[in-house]
């Protein structure tokens, strides 16, 4: 007789379906009917006579042993194995191999095997031996886990805590169906689920930094792990700004000047910053986190400067708002690094930006500046509390998704696509418009032809017109 059919999980998120059998084979292994929803649409099923999706029928004893091998990697681990950034883990292949195109086959090799154990790490369906089951690539991503199943093209980010605590009801419940079992298996699955906090606080600091040994041995010497990354013994699954900041600079810079930068962001004071957080919590309310990043950031953007009161035709002051918010302003030379500045708004420390000091940067009127400025309003407001909860480094190993929407609000922020646009329709030809923007804007040509090239105005250009936009979009 089955067990009550039992759900785990919100009906708009990640849930689990299971309707065990105690009695099949004595109840050791877990048997039974199972099956995982998306948003309610069932992704590991089976059809039946009409079609119809029904549950799948196996042992889910798979399941929890899974759960209780990578449970230090799925609520720790937060980078790639390879320098490639999928907007979601589940086109990580596909990034992949599109990488190794111009590697040569040491490196596909390496990086190949590399790829294959995180995917076993990451991918739920890795759990089921001998079982097809559609891939389900689940990346922790702050304060959000980024959920992809190529299969049926559903990619989403849902909340840290809720799929934590669904993995966690799954988990107890395949433990408590089979903690009577004599089977060996059972009894280690149950044991190693059980144990799982323990290595939780042994793994946080290699998993959560994103280091190898070797670069973690030369990074902190012989300090504890723990000081060094400042993790708090109660929560070691909570990030630190330190762990965030060495996790997505890593490869960017050179040993000595992560642990400089590191160093840096440590003695940083907190700042008070009342009407930035009372901003934050209006995006919270306001802003919806639906559709894809780049229309969430231009979304953002035009919240923004209606709130600030700024008339489209108005530009934006980068360094005037972030200073009148009482965010902490400095930099730092981080020599030889694609790095364009590190961001922080941790427990103790910050909002502070750090921007990386260069002779074309050095001033708040550049271009290049206000970019950068502005991508990291972007994130002050709607990344704090989900992908980025303490730090944020640009030009590193950021999670794309929440890069990208950064990127289109600076560009909206600093630009609005429908100020290009007017400025165009009443210019008598586009290179009479491109130089008045710019000059008003403070913008790089770059960033013009991005935005002239989401604007209403760009479809009505001639073709040499259109062309000469996607050229300036390749500018640096």
């Amino acid at each position: 007789m089955a067990e009550a059919l039992r759900l785990i999980g919100p009906d708009d998120g990640l849930q689990f379906e299971f309707g065990l059998h105690p009695g099949e084979r004595g109840g050791s292994l877990a048997w039974g009917n199972g099956l995982l929803r998306l948003q309610g649409e069932p992704i590991w099923y089976r059809d039946d006579d009409a079609n119809n999706p029904v549950p799948l029928h196996w042992t889910w004893l798979d399941l929890l042993e899974f759960l209780a091998k990578q449970w230090s990697a799925l609520l720790l681990e937060e980078t790639y194995p390879i320098p490639v950034l999928p907007l979601y883990p589940g086109l990580l292949r596909r990034e992949a191999e599109r990488r190794w195109e111009d590697q040569p086959d040491e490196t596909i090799d390496a990086e190949d095997e590399a790829v294959y154990r995180f995917i076993c790490r990451h991918d739920l369906a890795m759990a089921l031996k001998g079982l097809f089951v559609p891939s389900l690539m689940l990346l922790r991503q702050g304060q959000s886990f980024a959920l992809s199943c190529a299969a049926s093209g559903r990619h989403l980010m849902l909340p840290y805590d809720g799929v934590v605590a669904t993995l966690t009801a799954v988990g107890d419940h395949l433990a408590d169906a089979v903690h009577d079992s004599q089977e060996p298996r059972a009894q280690r699955a149950v044991e190693r689920w059980q144990q799982r906090d323990g290595r939780l606080r042994t793994d946080a600091s290699n998993l959560h930094s994103g280091l190898d040994s070797s670069a973690m041995t030369r990074l902190i010497g012989d300090q504890a792990p723990e000081s060094f990354w400042e993790i708090d013994p109660a929560d070691p699954a909570a990030d630190t700004v330190i762990l965030a900041a060495a996790r997505m600079s890593a490869g960017y810079v050179d040993g000595d000047t992560q642990r400089h930068l590191l160093d840096r962001l440590r003695a940083m004071p907190k700042a008070e910053t009342t009407v930035l957080d009372d901003l934050a919590a209006g995006v919270a309310t306001d802003v919806a986190e639906t559709g894809r990043p780049f229309e969430q950031g231009y979304r953002l953007a035009i919240w923004l400067r209606d709130r600030l009161g700024l008339d489209p035709s108005a530009p934006c002051e980068p360094v005037a708002l972030l200073q009148a918010w009482g965010v902490i302003i400095e930099s730092m030379e981080i020599p030889d690094s694609p790095i364009e500045a590190i961001a922080a708004w941790g427990r103790t420390q910050g909002p502070v930006i750090l921007l990386n000091r260069r002779a074309d940067n050095d001033t708040a009127m550049n271009p290049r500046t206000r970019a950068t400025l502005a991508h990291e309003i972007g994130h002050l407001l709607i990344d704090r509390h989900g992908a980025l909860p303490v730090a944020e480094v640009l030009g590193g190993r950021t999670p794309e998704y929440a890069e990208k929407r950064a990127r289109a609000f600076a560009a909206e922020l600093l630009l609005p696509r429908e100020a290009a646009a007017a400025k165009i329709r009443e210019t008598p030809s586009l290179s009479e418009a491109i130089e008045p923007l710019q000059q008003r804007y403070r913008v790089s040509k770059a960033l013009l032809g991005w935005q002239i090239s989401n604007s209403s105005a760009f479809h009505q250009l001639s073709a040499d017109e259109r062309s000469m936009i996607e050229r300036m979009t390749l500018l640096s």
